[in-house]
């Protein structure tokens, strides 16, 4: 129940770009390659951005406490351990391992990285509404 912001992202300051070996990383939250997001975040999360030259290897460091982690496949494909995952596809990843190694199929790739630590809280959701308590979920339709 906090109050809601806006932060507009745009320009390097606040969303810093990686470009290494054929990918372009765009570090929208969190931290990749040493470099870090300027957008304030309420747990530790990464949200990345990656367009890869076909056939590019791209590699990313996996936060210790980060259980979660989600790709989402926009344009082309990619192959994650021995596995393709074509566009429009969303891969759940284990929270094994330290490192995160994606290869690009032949027509490269571009993808979302979503991961972050368990927030270890009960989650009510009724429609676009999401809460910890039916109680809340009464108080955000109401509010709406």
């Amino acid at each position: 129940m906090m109050e809601p912001r806006v932060e507009l992202l745009g320009g390097e300051e606040s969303t810093p770009v990686v470009r290494r070996h054929g990918t372009t990383t765009t570090i929208i939250a969190g931290r990749h390659s040493g470099m870090e997001a300027s957008v304030a975040v309420t747990s530790d999360l990464t949200i990345l951005r990656a367009e890869m030259d076909k056939f590019s290897a791209w590699h990313h460091d996996i936060p210790c406490n980060h259980e979660t982690m989600i790709i989402y496949v926009r344009t082309g494909s990619i192959i994650i351990g021995g596995i393709d995952v074509p566009a429009h596809c969303t891969a759940h990843l284990s929270s094994e391992g330290d490192v995160l190694s994606v290869e690009a199929g032949p027509e490269g790739a571009d993808f979302l990285l979503l991961s972050g630590q368990p927030l270890n809280q009960t989650l009510l959701a009724r429609g676009s509404m999401v809460s910890d308590s039916r109680a809340g979920l009464e108080k955000a339709f109401a509010d709406y």
